[in-house]
């Protein structure tokens, strides 16, 4: 199964990055890079870092929570997208400025312990990127933020996690 159960260590550790990420932006003034209101700024950050940590785990991989490069990618040359539902019919979301080049893993972590990550799948930026997954303000129902035009990738569309592993066994 593509699960990983972090322990009340690793989720202390990845809500405290998350939450010092939050700080740091709101201090700076700076705005969420795709238009999130301030008040979910603490729970985007948090679940950010807690998806960025499940998924290192996941490939037992070293997770710095490096706060000084937001240009980096998040683990290992992959872009982690993490959303706080358990509902199957989440999308991956992704952003014009999204490289095409970049893998994306969507993970959801699991509301009721936010200690149940799992691994739903992942694609390339332009496999992503395509008219048919275009959503702007107009067909989005509850938009979270200004500006929510996006790309929003069905988990039907997205490849398996064993692609993935299959990718990183032949690298190393």
């Amino acid at each position: 199964m593509n699960r990983v159960s972090l322990t009340g260590h690793e989720l202390n550790l990845a809500a405290k990055i998350g939450v010092d990420i939050a700080c740091y932006n709101l201090t700076k003034g700076a705005e969420h890079k795709h238009g999130s209101p301030p008040e979910q700024a603490f729970q985007m950050s948090i679940m950010g870092t807690i998806g960025e940590l499940a998924f290192a785990k996941f490939l037992g991989e070293f997770w710095s929570g490096n706060m000084s490069d937001y240009k980096a990618k998040d683990v290992n040359g992959y872009q982690i997208r993490t959303t706080l539902t358990w509902a199957k019919n989440y999308s991956l979301i992704l952003h014009p400025a999204d490289s095409d080049d970049d893998i994306f893993v969507a993970l959801a972590v699991d509301p009721s312990t936010y200690r149940q990550v799992e691994m739903r799948g992942w694609c390339r930026g332009r496999e992503g990127k395509r008219d048919v997954f275009w959503r702007d303000d107009t067909t989005i129902e509850k938009p979270l933020r200004k500006g929510g035009d996006a790309f929003f990738v069905k988990q039907v569309a997205l490849h398996p996690m064993s692609d993935l592993l299959k990718r990183l066994t032949s690298v190393r």
